[in-house]
């Protein structure tokens, strides 16, 4: 339960977790509790450029759209669940977050493979999904951290 100082009331608050797959996106609506409420899954918009990591690694590099057609689908699955979150987790392999982010993906293509970034980041909704639902552009985005170019925020979580 969260405590609302606007109307000195209790309520509950919903969250939801996001897992992007390098085939799958999977998003659950969870209560305070961490009971699932609703649940979608959508192939990766992706997986068009390459069924694997690598693939979509270049396919980034080349200039492939590959981040806009994950946001498109991620701000698709959130807007499904259909409720209002108190804040937003997202995990993913770390090519499929530097994606998702818009980093260069040159440092993941080829040994030692170097990430430009493994840490946690926080953000708006509205700064990964421009055009989110109006309710939800200031919900809290937690980006879970990396532990290397190929140990990702999904092994972490």
């Amino acid at each position: 339960m969260i405590f609302s100082f606007e109307t000195g009331d209790m309520r509950q608050q919903a969250a939801i977790a996001i897992d992007i797959g390098t085939t799958t996106l999977e998003a659950i609506l969870l209560d305070e509790s961490g009971r699932i409420l609703r649940e979608v899954a959508r192939p990766n918009g992706g997986a068009s450029y390459g069924a694997d990591v690598m693939s979509r690694i270049r396919a980034a590099i080349e200039g492939a759209p590959l981040k806009k057609l994950m946001r498109q689908d991620l701000a698709a699955m959130i807007a499904e669940l259909a409720s209002p979150a108190s804040f937003i987790v997202i995990a993913g392999n770390t090519a499929m977050l530097h994606i998702l982010r818009g980093y260069d993906c040159t440092g993941l293509a080829s040994h030692p493979y170097i990430p430009v970034s493994l840490a946690a980041e926080r953000l708006s909704a509205a700064e990964l999904f421009p055009e989110i639902r109006p309710e939800l552009k200031e919900t809290e985005v937690l980006l879970l951290p990396g532990i290397s170019g190929f140990v990702g925020a999904d092994i972490v979580a």
